[in-house]
């Protein structure tokens, strides 16, 4: 197990060289609510940031990458660094694949996980960044991608309907 958090450590260090980050938007809730700025003062989160892992890693050294690092910074409004999650929930999503140009069909979903805001206490990480959660995002072996790059996106849904997401994220496996 240490290897695995040594090796986690190492491609996050690694990732903010590369600095692969991303940006969000904020969806419209259900109710059709029109201002995107009143969506954005009830939830407490009105961005996601990610940072990710250069490339895939090979935790069992069988020369077949097993999963992707990352790390997600919750954002707030007039705050520079990240936030603790207090409520909600976020999920993550794998994409096996990227999106094609000029088409607009997602990759197939090679993996999701869901954490609630209790969960999350387990993989947050204090930095000079702010608070920040890091996570090691291993698929199955026997559903490997396919293809060379993952994409990877960040949902946030807070108890007001509010979604927050972040801007898609593309790891190559191997370079």
């Amino acid at each position: 197990m240490n290897t695995v958090k040594i090796a986690l450590l190492i491609y996050l260090l690694a990732g903010i060289t590369y600095l692969n980050s991303g940006c969000s938007t904020t969806k419209e809730k259900m109710d059709n609510t029109s201002s995107a700025e009143a969506l954005v003062k009830e939830s407490s989160i009105s961005e996601l940031n990610l940072l990710l892992s250069p490339m895939g890693i090979d935790l069992d050294r069988d020369l077949e990458m097993d999963a992707v690092a990352l790390q997600l910074f919750a954002g707030k409004e007039g705050k520079s660094k990240g936030v603790q999650i207090m409520q909600g929930e976020v999920k993550i999503t794998l994409f096996d694949g990227i999106l094609q140009p000029g088409s607009s069909e997602l990759p197939p979903v090679l993996k999701e996980w869901k954490y609630s805001s209790e969960d999350l206490v387990k993989y947050a990480k204090k930095s000079m960044l702010g608070i920040g959660y890091e996570f090691l995002l291993i698929w199955d072996k026997d559903n490997r991608p396919k293809s060379n790059k993952v994409m990877v996106s960040v949902e946030y849904y807070d108890s007001n309907g509010t979604v927050v997401c972040s801007a898609p994220g593309i790891i190559p496996l191997n370079l």
